[in-house]
């Protein structure tokens, strides 16, 4: 018998409002970081939906905004002690409308896309960064031991496809 184990998809949106980007600070802890710290928006994608619907309603339930995603690339999270890997779609956006509420997932904040790096986030967080911003699509895994400590970052740009 073949023992399988399945991923968790997910999303991560990194909403920008000109020089800032929208974080939350994250009232629980995960399963690759032992603090509570700063993220980017998103979730788990549910039963039916896509990517970019799920990241769509994330977004909505976490901050009220009403956002217009661009996908930039997966993030494969494994941890030695999680019998799941996380498989994320991370994306941008900048066209949003609407107000922020009181996110019930933690206090949001605006921080200036330059200052990222200096915010409480696992580490392998802090080494995407640089991806986000350059319009090319990539794919990264990050492996964590038990503790949260980054054991490797591997990092791929991808060819872009052109249908025209």
């Amino acid at each position: 018998m073949i023992d399988k184990y399945g991923k968790i998809i997910s999303t991560l949106c990194y909403v920008q409002d000109q020089d800032s980007i929208l974080m939350l600070h994250r009232n629980k802890l995960d399963s690759h970081h032992s603090k509570q710290s700063y993220r980017a928006l998103g979730g788990k994608v549910e039963q039916g939906e896509n990517p970019f619907q799920s990241v769509i309603r994330e977004v909505k339930e976490e901050s009220g905004l009403d956002i217009e995603p661009q996908w930039k690339g997966i993030v494969t999270f494994s941890t030695k002690s999680e019998k799941n890997d996380w498989e994320a779609h991370v994306f941008t956006a900048n066209k949003l409308k609407g107000d922020l509420i009181n996110s019930p997932e933690g206090k949001l904040i605006w921080v200036k896309k330059e200052r990222l790096a200096e915010l409480e986030m696992p580490e392998g967080d802090k080494k995407l960064i640089p991806f986000l911003f350059n319009n090319k699509p990539f794919h990264i895994h990050l492996v964590y031991d038990n503790n949260g400590k980054l054991l490797n970052f591997n990092a791929k740009e991808l060819l872009s496809v052109n249908t025209s």
